[in-house]
């Protein structure tokens, strides 16, 4: 989920004693795939506050070793290129609708910035995705739908078919 973030856990009970942890936004995933990996971008609220805007925040770490600065102007993360011009690596996009389905928020980066982040990080990228393809007014859920898994080289994705 975009808004999952790092957050304070607290546990108790289960044969164990009581602790505080500090928890990661790809700990409870329910995909194998991404357990151990590393958020780029986090959708981020001021609770109690509904006519705030959700923010587009970018993994600290990448904006660091990148040495990115947040230009506010241009909606982008910059840095200077080798001519000394300002050059957006990390760039922001927010297209506000009157329909709040129609509003678009997206996140570009450059290709060679997130390649070496990449390669000194032993990460590779994995974009996530749903979409439900229903009858208006007839899907309720998934319920016990028996699941499928389809892999090929390059995509991997799991699908269901609920009768009628």
């Amino acid at each position: 989920m975009p808004d999952d973030s790092w957050f304070i856990q607290r546990s108790y009970g289960g044969g164990e004693e009581h602790r505080v942890y500090l928890e990661s936004p790809l700990s409870c995933t329910g995909s194998e795939s991404l357990v151990g990996g590393e958020k780029f971008i986090f959708m981020r609220n001021l609770e109690g506050m509904k006519s705030h805007e959700p923010s587009i925040e970018i993994n600290q770490k990448l904006v660091h070793s990148l040495n990115l600065h947040f230009v506010d102007e241009r909606q982008a993360y910059c840095r200077l290129d080798k001519r000394g011009d300002i050059e957006d690596v990390i760039s922001l996009f927010v297209d506000k609708s009157s329909n709040p389905w129609k509003n678009i928020k997206a996140v570009s980066i450059r290709k060679r910035g997130l390649a070496i982040y990449m390669a000194l990080t032993e990460m590779s990228l994995v974009g996530k995705f749903d979409f439900i393809r229903f009858v208006p007014n007839e899907f309720t859920s998934w319920d016990d739908t028996n699941r499928n898994n389809y892999e090929a080289r390059d995509l991997i994705y799991r699908y269901g078919v609920v009768p009628g």
